[in-house]
Formats: C-alpha cells, sequence, structure tokens
C-alpha cells in the first residue's frame, strides 16, 4: 500500500541542500517511489523567493519538485482548515496552510519546522 505525505518547504530545502537531513528525507520519501509526496504549491513560492534572495536559479529543482510530487492547489475546504489550525495552534498562516493540507489529504506532514513538529500527524525529519 502507498503511504502518502505532505511535504513542509523545509523537507525540500534539506533535499535539495544535500544535507544529513536532506539524505534521510531521500531516503525514506523521495527514492522510495511507493511513497506519494504532496506539496503545497505555497511551497513553490517560499522556494523561489529563497532562492530570489540568494540570487540562485533553482529551475531545474522546481521541475524535480513537481515531477516528483503531486502540487496541491488550495481549495475552499483547505483554506476554512488553515484558518482552524492557525487558531487553534497560533501558528503562521503558511504554516498553518501547509498544515491543512496535510490533514485534508489525510497525509502526514514531513518537516523539521519547530512551529509544526509538535502538532498531530507530523513527521520530524530532524528525528528520522
Amino acid at each position: 500500500m502507498n503511504r502518502t505525505v505532505c511535504f513542509d518547504t523545509f523537507a525540500w530545502i534539506e533535499y535539495f541542500a544535500g544535507s544529513k537531513v536532506g539524505a534521510r528525507v531521500a531516503k525514506e520519501f523521495v527514492d522510495d517511489h511507493e511513497v506519494i509526496i504532496l506539496t503545497p504549491v505555497v511551497c513553490l513560492t517560499e522556494l523561489e523567493a529563497k532562492a530570489l534572495k540568494e540570487r540562485r536559479n533553482i529551475g531545474n529543482q522546481l521541475k524535480f519538485l513537481a515531477e516528483r510530487s503531486v502540487l496541491v492547489s488550495i481549495s475552499p475546504e483547505i483554506a476554512c482548515r488553515t484558518a482552524r489550525e492557525k487558531a487553534i495552534h497560533g501558528i503562521a498562516t503558511v504554516d498553518a496552510l501547509i498544515y491543512a493540507c496535510g490533514l485534508e489529504n489525510n497525509a502526514e506532514v514531513v518537516t523539521g519546522d519547530l512551529h509544526l513538529t509538535a502538532l498531530e500527524q507530523v513527521i520530524d525529519v530532524k528525528k528520522l
């Protein structure tokens, strides 16, 4: 049976950086094609903004991300769930959006973001 996970921007940053955490992300999720990876489209915004700030071109990385994962747009259900999660947990809107994408798709959220790691249905990549 396939496993479905939802990647936070943190997971993709570590993966593309080739860090120790990124190597664990690769082994556990990216390299295992039985794993279905969901990526909220807002992660593309965060990745591109980071690259622009660092004056890097990440076109090939974004292409890989789009090929290896399923991009998740913001539906009305996800938008409303985001508001609830933001209110309940007191987290930033983008973090709540990524978390809501995972919850609405019955997927564990893969991250190392301290704002999310204590929440239910979250895999802390720093502990893999």
